[in-house]
């Protein structure tokens, strides 16, 4: 179902933007078996989708650009004094939350930003799973038994020749049902 549901929620994204823009509160498609799919668009929570299959699961994504951080993404997840937030997204799927946070910045330098979540992860004993080093793109995945984090920062330069970092920040909270599973 899962499969399904993500190939219809891109197919539909653009429709959706349109139509929920013409529909205040979402629209609500059915795709059959008591499944559906709900789209929707605000200030606020930018773009969302919820999938719910004929069991009353529901799988949701929401997308947004508004320049913040969203309230339920760890505040011990470090970030440089300056930035600006460019994108989040969040789906939920079975108890397990992912967030996605990108943004940049032009206050550290790409090493201090890298220092800096190399730091967080020893600090807080993450296991570091995998990890890449170039001069100009990091990346890496530590986890704990509750929480996976993905790090991946690039060294950018924008037209004027300034130098700027731009990272990207992927945390799965692990559910204490997944837990129990494994």
């Amino acid at each position: 179902m899962t499969k399904r549901i993500f190939r219809l929620i891109i197919g539909l994204t653009t429709i959706g933007i349109l139509l929920s823009g013409c529909f205040g509160d979402g629209i609500s498609i059915p795709v059959g078996d008591g499944e559906s799919i709900k789209i929707g668009t605000d200030e606020e929570d930018g773009v969302s989708f919820e999938a719910t299959d004929k069991n009353g699961e529901t799988v949701s994504f929401n997308a947004s650009s508004d320049g913040e951080i969203p309230e339920d993404f760890p505040d011990y997840i470090p970030f440089p004094s300056d930035f600006q937030v460019n994108a989040t997204t969040t789906i939920t799927e079975n108890g397990e939350k992912g967030m996605n946070v990108s943004y940049q910045t032009d206050s550290a330098t790409f090493e201090e930003v890298w220092d800096m979540y190399q730091s967080f992860a020893e600090d807080n004993n993450y296991e570091e799973i995998t990890s890449m080093t170039s001069n100009d793109y990091n990346t890496m995945l530590i986890n704990n038994e509750n929480e996976s984090i993905g790090i991946t920062a690039f060294a950018e330069e924008n037209e004027d020749g300034n130098n700027f970092v731009t990272v990207n920040i992927v945390h799965l909270k692990v559910s204490e049902e997944s837990n129990q599973e494994e």
